[in-house]
């Protein structure tokens, strides 16, 4: 499966959470139609790791402007962030297929 590390990398790359669901969203049903699985197994952790992603990205406006106010360097503040937001992708694929089945 491609699109968790499609979706993660876009949000990193761009910044934006949006920016991935734009981009593989309309995707996603098709691949879940061909797989045979819910909609929901695809679409929902394409999403929410695209916000969570957004987290650890040095290009999001968020982590600029916090680095600003904190006087720190936006890296710094992306790696303090890539493991809770790591831990929370993680979650969020055992949450859908807890919630939507494997």
């Amino acid at each position: 499966m491609r699109w968790p590390p499609s979706s993660i990398g876009t949000a990193l790359l761009t910044g934006s959470s949006n920016a991935p669901w734009y981009a593989f969203g309309s995707m996603g049903a098709d691949m879940a139609a061909t797989l045979g699985v819910h909609n929901g197994l695809l679409l929902v952790p394409m999403h929410l790791t695209g916000g969570l992603s957004r987290c650890f990205s040095p290009f999001c406006g968020a982590m600029i402007a916090v680095s600003g106010m904190v006087e720190a360097e936006p890296m710094a503040l992306c790696k303090r962030n890539a493991v809770p937001m790591l831990f929370g992708v993680l979650v969020c694929f055992i949450a859908t297929f807890v919630v939507f089945g494997l």
